[in-house]
């Protein structure tokens, strides 16, 4: 094989295999744009990710800050539902004894109402005394003025 040969052989070489190796060589431009325009949108993306995985740390954090709110909260409503269950317990040994004293003072009452009434009856035999000594005393007048007017 000499020069000439050679020069043939590689003329030939170009012309077969020089479409396949531009067309090789536009397909790995085309394979390597395609591949920065995928690392650029994954870029993008984890951008993204990033920025949404920072509001979604800032709202954690302002759920476990309202979370603490809360259990402060429920642990002073504890506390003031402790404080009114014992007023009411407080309330209601008042109210026992409150109504005790109105059961001893209906009992008084009752007591003096039957006083009263005894009082009451007896004031009438009293009022009925006196007038049975007004009526005996005008009785005897009578009898006085009918002797007078028997002797005369």
């Amino acid at each position: 094989m000499d020069a000439q040969d050679k020069e043939e052989l590689r003329e030939l070489f170009l012309e077969f295999f020089e479409p396949f190796a531009t067309s090789i060589q536009q397909s790995f431009t085309d394979l390597e744009k395609r591949m920065d325009e995928g690392f650029a949108q994954l870029r993008s993306e984890i951008q993204a990710l990033k920025a949404g995985q920072n509001r979604l740390s800032r709202r954690l954090d302002n759920v476990d800050s309202a979370i603490s709110d809360l259990r402060i909260d429920v642990n002073e409503l504890k506390e003031a539902v402790s404080s009114l269950e014992q007023r009411m317990d407080s309330l209601e040994q008042r109210m026992d004894s409150l109504e005790r004293e109105v059961a001893s003072l209906k009992e008084e009452v009752a007591a003096l109402k039957s006083l009263m009434e005894a009082l009451d009856r007896r004031k009438e035999e009293y009022a009925t005394r006196a007038e049975l000594k007004a009526l005996e005393a005008r009785v005897s007048q009578l009898e006085v003025r009918l002797m007078a007017l028997e002797a005369a």
